[in-house]
């Protein structure tokens, strides 16, 4: 899952944390300009602005981690 930080109704970190405790295995990549203070739940966290090849590189490293 690739979430930002500022979403209406929820943030994307009280997301992230209700992904991980109904699925624990999921990841949960924050790509943000406004990323939290608590990044527990979180495997992956990119501030913005950054290129879209960071995206991609980070998430290419976390599933590179899984096999």
């Amino acid at each position: 899952v690739v979430t930002d930080n500022s979403m209406p109704g929820m943030s994307g970190v009280e997301m992230a944390r209700v992904i991980k405790l109904r699925s624990p295995a999921t990841l949960v990549v924050m790509y943000s300009g406004n990323p939290p203070a608590d990044q527990s739940c979180l495997d992956l966290v990119i501030q913005r602005p950054t290129h879209l090849l960071t995206l991609k590189e980070g998430i290419d490293r976390l599933l590179g981690e899984r096999k």
